[in-house]
């Protein structure tokens, strides 16, 4: 024991790379989170405990579609996106936060995202901004159209809005 002590202060002193984290969950897959008029389908790719990208692809009343990706290193520093904001990723234990904010002066967190993968392989996802907090299931699913039908029967009846910050609304899916 006493060696791994003083290998990882000797490392740290020299200046050599030490990683913050020994591991993380792996949250790379398919999901979908269905809604009341509509879906999105996220995809995760993870590197590791370094890099996460993840792309959204929405539908509303099966007509429109948008499409956004972020690709986000996770080690916890406000990151430049496209447009006026910077937001930060990192692994708080098991549970993935992305906190987004404007990029100037005001350091005042505008959103909130977490990602818990839960036992069966389902994401349980809160989104938060100002004083309104959204509560889901994000459904894994594999190749198929069935696969994903079926994700989103999972996932529709598990929506929720609540009232109140993030911080008085736990993450029970």
């Amino acid at each position: 024991m006493r060696i791994g002590v003083f290998t990882f202060g000797l490392l740290a002193s020299i200046g050599v790379p030490v990683a913050a984290q020994t591991g993380c969950p792996n949250l790379s897959g398919r999901y979908v989170v269905q809604g009341e008029d509509g879906q999105n389908v996220l995809t995760i790719t993870q590197t590791g405990c370094s890099r996460i990208t993840i792309v959204s692809r929405s539908n509303y009343l099966d007509q429109s579609v948008t499409r956004s990706s972020r690709s986000l290193r996770l080690d916890g520093t406000w990151q430049r996106e496209r447009g006026s904001g910077v937001t930060l990723a990192r692994f708080n234990s098991d549970t993935l936060t992305l906190s987004a904010r404007r990029a100037t002066k005001d350091t005042a967190i505008a959103s909130r995202e977490d990602f818990v993968r839960l036992s069966n392989g389902d994401l349980c996802t809160r989104l938060s901004q100002r004083d309104l907090t959204w509560l889901s299931i994000a459904a894994r699913f594999g190749a198929s159209a069935a696969s994903r039908d079926s994700a989103a029967e999972r996932s529709g009846p598990h929506q929720r809005m609540v009232t109140g910050v993030w911080q008085k609304v736990p993450l029970r899916c």
